[in-house]
């Protein structure tokens, strides 16, 4: 019994470790962590440099680098935290005019600039999941939502009630806005 319980103690004091590692995360005020589906919010927006359609894809940038830098340098110190796997999803608004495949592939440029950067704090490639998502495909608004693994939280309220209850991420059955895997 002594064994157990000093392992129940240690299990423990890692999680507490762990919630309050989470708490300063915050506290440094680039990111809010969902406790509840594990989607990472940023306080300010992390933002890609307009693309005006045409027909080639011009390298990815973000708006403000240092701020991008820090809230993802932020999610990579959540990571030590967490296992598993993240999901970064670029979401961008197809603009009229030009067709879906450019803005696919603007999506994912934008999605591998993010994963990219992930990987240069020092988070191991094959923890990182990078998707593009443009139009319809996703919000069909300029966003980048951060999901970490879904196993490790309880799952969202039902489709249809509440803010980002109904997107799919790692871990999940795929559910989605018309999103097929």
């Amino acid at each position: 019994h002594e064994m157990a319980d000093d392992l129940d103690r240690a299990t423990s004091m890692s999680l507490s470790n762990g919630m309050r590692r989470v708490k300063d995360l915050e506290g440094q005020g680039n990111l809010r962590l969902n406790r509840t589906t594990g989607e990472v919010s940023f306080t300010k927006p992390v933002e890609f440099v307009p693309v005006k359609r045409g027909k080639e894809v011009p390298p990815a940038q973000f708006v403000n680098a240092d701020l991008a830098d820090k809230a993802l340098k932020d999610v990579a110190e959540l990571l030590e935290v967490f296992d598993g796997i993240v999901c970064v999803e670029v979401h961008t608004k197809a603009a009229k005019g030009a067709d879906q495949a450019f803005w696919d592939n603007v999506a994912k440029s934008q999605a591998e600039l993010a994963k990219e950067r992930l990987l240069s704090c020092g988070v191991p490639a094959e923890r990182v999941e990078a998707q593009g998502l443009a139009g319809a495909k996703g919000l069909n608004s300029n966003a980048v939502v951060v999901r970490l693994d879904r196993s490790l939280f309880v799952e969202a309220v039902p489709a249809g009630r509440g803010k980002g209850s109904s997107k799919g991420g790692p871990g999940s059955p795929g559910r989605g806005r018309g999103r097929s895997r």
